[in-house]
């Protein structure tokens, strides 16, 4: 048996919890109409410093689903543009009058609105969120007599679900600080080739064809590197939020100048760990630094792995920790 197996034994406190203590940190939801425009809707994205925002249809007095930066990306990368497109071209391509109801489903994981009661585990919420479903909506019997659709509700994400344990670690026992003490390597996080071969994308392509590439593969995010395989920075789904109808060509330039373009000019450096960094250290360095993913590197700064917040919440499902008792 595994370290982090013999860890995980009484780890199993965490996900026995119900998910209500996590949904009482959260504001109200987040939400757009679903005639509301695309320009607006990713205005509030952006103002919101959220990833995604519930749609909520007026007609049927219901929400209709999610929408997030990826179906946006989504959108851009195949919907605004062709196949094959030139900057010479790119000035006959127009925004359109898209609403944000227009986009709902462009992603498996939205098709379906993943919902759950606060009085739910928080086992159940965390093995959706391990299978790659990265938010949820949360009601309780209180909350659902609400006037307004958005107080009935609240949005809960893997972040949130990270935080939550970041900050009540010292609450839950001896050995769950054990079990976030291991490195990440004993948690069987860093050899992942099959999925971390196709997270990397040279500095020389263009923006346009990373946000393709990542719908293309169904990942969240691209780690941009030279011609050596040094990491350099991280192109993401989210990177689509400061897009307008009149900067939207910036996708065409090389990656590296559109990173550039839509953070004020500076490039942000990627977020990375070493294969020994602690699970722990690895989840604050998510939560401090509101990303969803640390790429793991050598002594070169060449990534050899990726730890997402899927993974991390793999790691308290009942799914995995049954299969970690084998291993």
């Amino acid at each position: 048996m595994s370290a982090a197996a013999d860890a995980l034994k009484d780890v199993a406190l965490i996900s026995a919890l119900n998910i209500h203590d996590v949904a009482a940190m959260k504001r109200g939801l987040v939400h757009v109409k679903t005639t509301t425009s695309l320009e607006d809707t990713l205005k509030v994205l952006k103002k919101n410093g959220v990833l995604s925002v519930a749609v909520y249809d007026e007609e049927r007095q219901l929400y209709a689903g999610m929408l997030s930066s990826f179906e946006i990306m989504a959108w851009v990368a195949f919907g605004l543009f062709k196949a094959t497109i030139t900057p010479e071209q790119a000035g006959n391509v127009k925004w359109g009058d898209h609403a944000a109801g227009d986009l709902l489903g462009l992603s498996e994981e939205n098709k379906t609105l993943w919902t759950f009661k606060s009085s739910d585990s928080m086992a159940s919420v965390m093995e959706t969120m391990s299978k790659g479903v990265h938010r949820v909506l949360v009601t309780d019997a209180e909350a659902s007599q609400a006037h307004e659709p958005e107080d009935a509700y609240r949005l809960i994400s893997q972040s949130d679900i990270a935080r939550w344990v970041c900050m009540h670690a010292h609450l839950l026992g001896a050995k769950t600080e054990e079990f976030l003490a291991l490195p990440i390597r004993d948690h069987n996080l860093v050899s992942r080739p099959d999925r971390f071969e196709l997270a990397l994308l040279p500095a020389t392509a263009a923006a346009l064809d990373g946000f393709r590439k990542i719908y293309q593969r169904d990942v969240q995010a691209l780690a941009v590197v030279d011609d050596k395989g040094r990491i350099l920075g991280t192109l993401s789904a989210s990177d689509v939020r400061g897009l307008t109808p009149s900067n939207f060509n910036t996708v065409l330039l090389p990656v590296l100048d559109f990173l550039r373009d839509q953070h004020g000019g500076r490039l942000r450096p990627a977020v990375t760990a070493k294969a020994g960094a602690s699970l722990a250290k690895v989840m604050h360095m998510m939560v401090l630094g509101r990303i969803h993913r640390v790429f793991v590197v050598d002594d070169g700064g060449r990534p050899v792995g990726v730890v997402s917040l899927s993974d991390v919440m793999s790691k308290f499902s009942p799914h995995d920790f049954k299969r970690a008792q084998w291993i």
